[in-house]
């Protein structure tokens, strides 16, 4: 390998799209209607399921 090939490695290791970690926190925050919503029913469901289960 000469230079050139390692400059193209380098170039193409700087070229990569890295997770955006902050952006995604604030999108998953402005879905709390929506995570409550879930929870509530998950909630629901164990608790009908549960009180239906025969005592051991």
């Amino acid at each position: 390998m000469d230079y050139k090939d390692y400059e193209d490695i380098e170039t193409l290791e700087s070229q990569r799209v890295g997770f955006d970690f902050k952006g995604f926190l604030f999108k998953a925050l402005n879905l709390w209607k929506l995570v409550l919503l879930c929870i509530g029913v998950a909630l629901v469901i164990a608790y009908f399921i549960n009180v239906r289960k025969q005592n051991i």
